[in-house]
């Protein structure tokens, strides 16, 4: 989202005749994934999928520690200047695209603005009457929009630590 591009999130536990959909609806060309949760997951691997820890491997330390000083030393406009040079500023540009269950049929993309979310999650904060210190359990899939509100933007806008857990099933772990 921050690097001018538009995820796309994917339930990976729709039906495989769904993520296709999905996948041809958003003409989704890469999946950034990892082989440990497709191991886990017992999904298939798909051609379109670049794995996490493939990708960390071939980032030089150097290059990893000048991301680092930037990120500290950076003013913040600056830094997005270089990240994001074309959506920065943009807050009605598309931040993420969501699909529905597809429980009436094909899953129906759904496209939230950056406004929205900041919007979402503000309201949030004032209602619930947040602060730094509050803690979250991030136990909702961030395929799921309150999963990606809550559990994505609410701890990262709202400044607190949040425990993400890898299965919302697993109610003895919450």
């Amino acid at each position: 989202m921050m690097a001018d591009k538009v995820p796309a999130m994917i339930n990976f536990t729709a039906s495989k005749q769904a993520m296709e959909a999905m996948t041809e609806k958003a003409g989704i060309n890469c999946i950034l994934t990892s082989k440990l949760f497709l191991k886990k997951a017992n999904l298939e691997k798909l051609p379109e999928m670049v794995f996490l820890e493939d990708i960390a491997r071939e980032i030089p330390k150097s290059r990893r520690l000048l991301a680092i000083l930037a990120a500290i030393v950076l003013p913040h406009q600056e830094l997005m200047n270089i990240v994001a040079p074309e959506s920065h500023r943009d807050v009605f540009r598309t931040a993420v695209l969501l699909f529905s269950s597809g429980s009436t049929g094909s899953p129906k993309g759904v496209l939230l603005s950056h406004h929205n979310i900041n919007s979402n999650v503000y309201s949030f904060l004032r209602i619930v009457g947040w602060n730094r210190k509050d803690r979250l359990v991030g136990n909702l899939p961030l395929f799921h929009s309150f999963g990606m509100l809550a559990c994505f933007w609410v701890p990262l806008l709202g400044q607190c630590q949040v425990v993400y857990l890898p299965n919302p099933l697993d109610g003895a772990a919450i």
